[in-house]
Formats: C-alpha cells, structure tokens, sequence
C-alpha cells in the first residue's frame, strides 16, 4: 500500500502542470436505494488527479461474498475475501482527443479496509463477518495490465445505437471491452446522465481467485443514471450503476451507488 501510495504522488507531481482536478469518490453496494445489501459488498474510494492530458488515480477496494444471505459462520461463499489496491495512468492522445491508453499495478493484500469494513457492520449493527472473511481471504498478488478508452461527447439525440464509450481492460489479472451508449440532458441547476450497454469479460483472476474459485461472468448488460451539479466552484455527482452480479450462478440484480466530487484548480 506505501509503495502504490508513493508512487501516486511521485507521478502526481512529475506530471503536474496548469488546469489540474482533484476528485474524491466513494462506491457502495450496500447503501443503493434498492436493498441495503445485494449480490456481494462491493465498497471503493479512491482519488483522481488529472493535469492537462494525464489522469492517476489510486483506488482501494473491498470485494467480499454475499453478506446478507450468509449471515453465520456455517455460510458457503461464493467468492474470496480480498483488499484491492490499484494505481493506474491514463492518457489522453493530443491528435485523438477521444482516446485515451494507460496502464494500472493492481495488488491484493492487507491495507487495513477490513478494519473499516468491520466497524461499518459493527456501527449500523449488521452480520460480523471479519473473522469469517479471513477463511476466505485470497493470496497476495500483484498484477499488470494496460487500459485504453474511446469516448466522444455524450449523445443528446434519440439515436438509440449510437454507442459513444468503448473500454479495454488486458492485463495478467482480467481481459475485458466495455460498450456503453452515454447520454446527457442539461437542465438548469444541473444535468441527468444516463448510459446502457454491455461488458465482455475473458476472464478476471480477482473473481475467480481461490481459495473459492468463483466463475466470472463473461456477457453482462449495464445501465447506469445519475446526476452532476456545480456548488461552489465543485462539481457533485451521483450515478447509480444496474448490472448482473460479476459471477455465474445468480441473476439478482446488483446494484451499486457511486458519489463523488470533483475541484479544480
């Protein structure tokens, strides 16, 4: 966790130059306005520097197996425990503007996010489950990959195939496109963003990780609606993101709410 954290700083400060955004963002599927908890507790935070063309971000994630049918200790998982940190680069191309390639060093491990996670459940007095999510805890690893993104303006016409996001993830932990169509309808105090598409994933190593050994999901439809305002010289937004869960075996709707906000300087 030190070393991605130094690096993150490091890069941030090699590359900054003028028209620099800092944003903060916060990802949950417990807390999504649907159920208070859904296929697996999905919880990440991280932050975003972007300078001129250059973007590096640093995100910490926890992935768990489903927390509100296995309450108890005699529950069968149907993932593996892990702490996820992921550091990665971005791009965009002067002469392509709409594209933008990079590349992320992703690590499985222990950075103290079960201790969060275990004082969330013990505050809002759910399940215990950190001395259980340790049976299930995935080996540390390390993995590499490259990231490349096509996207235009989002869409404000009718034109339901026009597909304006395309994202490549190949890298030693998964290989996966994502196609979305985005769409954005401007009001006056703010704008109502919504995208629908699809994810195909080869495989993804942090899915499939044992001790468990899950299936991923290969084929997995997307639609996501949200909101983005300006207050004080800050943008806000909130998105609500509807798919299929990540693995075979369960159809139930996995819903996950993302926040965050954005400032320039």
């Amino acid at each position: 966790m030190r070393t991605l954290l130094t690096l993150f700083l490091c890069l941030s400060a090699s590359i900054a130059i003028a028209d620099n955004t800092l944003e903060l963002y916060f990802s949950n599927d417990s807390i999504n306005g649907f159920q208070l908890s859904d296929a697996y507790e999905t919880h990440n935070m991280g932050v975003v520097y972007a300078t001129g063309n250059h973007e590096i971000q640093l995100d910490l994630g926890i992935v768990s197996p489903d927390m509100l049918v296995y309450r108890n200790q005699f529950r069968v998982a149907n993932r593996s425990y892990g702490e996820i940190a992921t550091l990665s680069y971005k791009n965009k191309l002067e002469r392509y503007p709409s594209l933008s390639a990079g590349f992320y060093i992703k690590s499985s491990g222990k950075f103290s996010l079960d201790k969060a996670q275990a004082f969330a459940h013990k505050l809002f007095k759910l399940a215990k489950v950190d001395e259980i999510n340790e049976i299930v805890r995935m080996p540390d690893r390390t993995w590499y990959g490259i990231l490349a993104k096509f996207e235009s303006k989002p869409s404000t016409v009718e034109d339901v195939m026009k597909f304006n996001s395309v994202s490549t993830t190949l890298g030693s932990d998964r290989a996966s496109v994502e196609v979305l169509r985005n769409r954005a309808q401007h009001f006056k105090n703010f704008n109502f963003m919504t995208s629908y598409g699809v994810e195909v994933t080869a495989f993804d190593d942090v899915i499939s990780s044992e001790p468990i050994g899950a299936s991923p999901r290969k084929i997995n439809p997307i639609a996501t609606f949200g909101v983005e305002t300006t207050v004080a010289n800050m943008e806000l937004y909130l998105q609500q993101r509807l798919s299929l869960p990540t693995i075979t075996g369960d159809d139930s709707v996995y819903a996950v709410v993302t926040a965050g906000v954005r400032h320039g300087f």
